[in-house]
């Protein structure tokens, strides 16, 4: 099977690529480690919180509160995705 994209790691970046490129109709292959692999993503147990982000970067304040508001739309597509 042939595949446009090889992404190396399943955690929130590499799973994101992977599914911005799926919706974009390209082919896409996630190579992952082990479930007892340490990385940024297990780490922070994939959470989202605005409280104490961005202390003296306000834009980066807005785009974790932003990121929050949009986070109930994206998880019902998620929902509807097929395995």
């Amino acid at each position: 099977m042939r595949q446009d994209f090889l992404i190396i790691g399943g955690g929130v970046v590499g799973m994101a690529v992977a599914y911005g490129l799926l919706r974009a109709g390209r082919r896409v292959t996630v190579l992952d480690g082990s479930d007892d692999t340490l990385r940024a993503s297990r780490g922070n147990a994939g959470l989202t919180w605005v409280q104490g982000k961005g202390a003296g970067m306000p834009a980066y304040a807005e785009l974790s509160f932003e990121a929050s508001l949009a986070w109930p739309e994206f998880a019902a597509e998620l929902e509807g995705v097929p395995d």
